[in-house]
């Protein structure tokens, strides 16, 4: 205000509500100066009002959510805070009581760690663990959706760690006694192919008479006589009563009432000492009959104004409740939540088979075995090789690169590595340590002559193993500034693990892995830049661009070649980044099927008495199974047990397969072997 007078707070002609918060506006009374002043009712940090950070602080606080802080504000006639407001400063202090609460564990650890020291001889703490979950349940039914964790020091008392997990119809005959009788005799009659009995509204088998059994063994009919026996003679009994059938109700909406009084009266909290626990149950039923409006009506009984913001949010509320309940009873919806019950089971005997036993009565008197304990292996899938990010792979040497070998395997010997960085040569003859396979000598042209090396009958001078990878480490760190691209032809299946197997057999690969960050496979580039070729081999690449042959075979005159072709090519670069993947994402990969790899050889026993082929036992190996975890399953649950692990959904697919003759198939492989001991 410029002139200096006061101002009125009656004077207030708007006012822009921010939640709890607001700003005033308000004319200045001198009709000199006539300006309008803008009257913040708090404080704000950058901004956000503190006043509204404070509400959600004491939302999480009090354990209570938006719509109980809701309708305690639009009883009280006050507007009501919208709830993107509270949820973006939920998530503000949020952040802040995480960050607090890690810190006081951390101090609560460390106080734990000094009362041990001074009163107990040994090492280690001694502390205290229990879950909780949002959902109470007995028996088998532990199927909360969320739950959490504490870690209590016995010394200090104090939560030394805590943590949070989260997972996210019949034709109706009621009231026709007539219809219902008829349907219950022909239920004893419908699963064993008779459908004399049967109504087209419901049995699809009138329609088309090879439709299969859904729910039964194999999708046929079943066949004892006397199971058909003992099923006929139950639904007699209930076909002479369905005059009583036909006007049973459902208590529906009394669980419904029920989880409305837990929502006025929750169970964590006492209201039965005092009368608040009848008025809580009276507005329960109030809110059931008449909805949100109720507290209007309570209101005027007590000639108190309604409320204008009082009655808005009523009306909202009773309206998102009758749009909620007609969406929760139509078909999409009630399909839509036994599709979500069922996956939930499926995955609760899933996680029951894959962990074991977890918890168990008396567990420190019980003989538990470790195959009890032993746990399934999550599903795995193969890693993928990430491109070296653009402006990485622009500041990095790249180093031309081959190697010979004695053979094909991924284990051969190496016998020549050659390398082209900037013009500068690397070579180096390798002394293996086994024999040099007749296809390799005729290939490389290196043999060997007792403890000499020839390469095409001209003697050539080898170094150790060890000697040769240190040497060529040390080429690739000449520029201690950058770290190296490997290039070469054909690297990712063949060179680069005959590589990494003799760095790890000589136990310096850390060395290695230190001044590489990426590799290109030219195979991959050549494939993709130019498509259609008749081969890609290097030989019939380079004749094809250069329109010339060189000596191959020869580890130094192919990384030359190579060279020469890439110069001569100029492959596109954003192509070349593209293909060029980062080494660390390679490794990942390698020891990915290294480890498949063992658990094929495992899986052996069940590929040669025929029970999987060859390509499932591929595809069970890669998911991450081996042998003895799928005679866990079985073991521990029996046919279910290996249809829950094999079934296993993971992004909308299962783990391995869903066909039922595989599992019948395992299952009856371990059934036998059980049945032979």
């Amino acid at each position: 205000m410029e002139c200096g007078l006061p101002l009125q707070l009656s004077h207030a002609v708007n006012i822009q509500t921010y939640g709890l918060s607001a700003i005033l506006k308000i004319p200045c009374s001198n009709t000199n100066c006539g300006q309008m002043n803008h009257v913040p009712t708090g404080k704000k940090h950058g901004r956000v009002w503190d006043a509204n950070t404070k509400l959600a602080a004491a939302m999480v606080h009090s354990g209570v959510g938006e719509r109980q802080v809701n309708s305690l504000l639009s009883t009280l006639n006050i507007p009501a805070v919208c709830h993107k407001t509270l949820s973006r400063r939920q998530k503000e202090i949020g952040a802040a009581v995480n960050f607090v609460a890690q810190d006081s564990t951390e101090r609560a650890l460390k106080e734990e760690i000094d009362l041990t020291e001074k009163n107990r001889e040994k090492d280690g703490l001694i502390v205290s663990v229990d879950a909780g979950w949002q959902k109470r349940g007995s028996g088998r039914s532990y199927d909360s959706l969320s739950g959490h964790s504490s870690m209590i020091g016995t010394l200090s008392g104090k939560i030394v760690n805590f943590s949070t997990r989260s997972k996210s119809c019949h034709i109706c005959r009621k009231g026709d006694a007539a219809k219902i009788s008829q349907g219950l005799k022909a239920l004893s009659h419908h699963p064993f192919g008779d459908h004399s009995q049967c109504m087209s509204s419901w049995c699809r088998f009138l329609a088309n008479p090879k439709e299969k059994y859904h729910s039964l063994p194999h999708g046929k009919a079943l066949s004892d006589i006397q199971l058909q026996g003992t099923i006929y003679n139950m639904m007699e009994t209930y076909a002479a009563n369905s005059e009583k059938l036909a006007t049973l109700g459902s208590t529906q909406g009394n669980e419904s009432f029920n989880r409305l009084v837990a929502s006025k009266a929750p169970k964590a909290n006492h209201y039965s000492s005092s009368c608040s626990l009848k008025y809580r149950v009276a507005a329960s039923v109030l809110q059931k009959n008449e909805g949100h409006r109720y507290v209007m009506h309570v209101n005027r009984r007590l000639g108190l104004s309604p409320g204008y913001f009082t009655e808005r949010l009523a009306k909202i509320r009773d309206l998102q409740h009758k749009k909620r309940k007609a969406i929760a009873t139509s078909f999409k919806a009630k399909q839509k939540r036994r599709l979500l019950k069922s996956k939930r089971q499926q995955g609760n005997a899933t996680q029951e088979v894959r962990e074991g036993i977890t918890y168990a009565e008396g567990v420190n008197f019980e003989v538990i075995q470790p195959t009890d304990v032993q746990e399934i292996p999550p599903p795995t899938s193969q890693p993928s090789l990430e491109a070296l990010p653009g402006k990485e792979h622009e500041s990095q040497d790249e180093v031309i690169f081959d190697i010979e070998a004695t053979g094909l395997a991924r284990t051969s010997h190496i016998l020549q590595i050659s390398a082209i960085q900037q013009g500068k040569q690397f070579n180096e003859y390798i002394l293996p340590k086994r024999p040099i396979s007749k296809k390799a000598e005729e290939i490389t042209g290196i043999t060997m002559n007792g403890v000499k090396m020839y390469h095409n009958n001209k003697e050539v001078f080898p170094v150790s193993i060890r000697v040769g990878l240190s040497r060529f480490i040390d080429f690739l760190n000449k520029d201690s500034c950058k770290k190296s691209v490997i290039t070469g032809h054909n690297i990712l299946s063949y060179d680069i693990p005959v590589l990494l197997n003799a760095l790890n057999n000589c136990e310096i690969a850390n060395s290695f892995s230190d001044a590489v960050i990426g590799l290109c496979d030219t195979l991959q580039l050549f494939k993709a830049a130019h498509p259609g070729l008749k081969s890609y081999s290097q030989v019939n690449l380079y004749q094809h661009f250069l329109e010339e042959e060189y000596a191959a075979h020869d580890a130094l005159q192919d990384v030359v070649a190579l060279n020469r072709l890439i110069n001569h090519v100029n492959p596109n670069p954003e192509m070349k980044q593209k293909l060029t993947y980062s080494f660390e994402s390679f490794i990942k990969r390698l020891n990915f099927n290294e480890e498949a790899k063992i658990k094929i050889l495992s899986l052996s026993p069940l590929t040669d008495s025929k029970a999987v082929s060859k390509g499932m036992c591929h595809t069970i190996a890669y998911s991450g199974l081996a042998f003895e975890h799928l005679k866990l399953a079985f073991n521990r649950n029996g046919q279910q047990g290996v249809m829950d692990v094999l079934t296993e959904e993971v992004n909308g697919k299962a783990r391995v397969t869903r066909s039922k003759k595989v599992v019948d198939s395992i299952s009856d492989y371990f059934q036998c072997k059980a049945s032979e001991i």
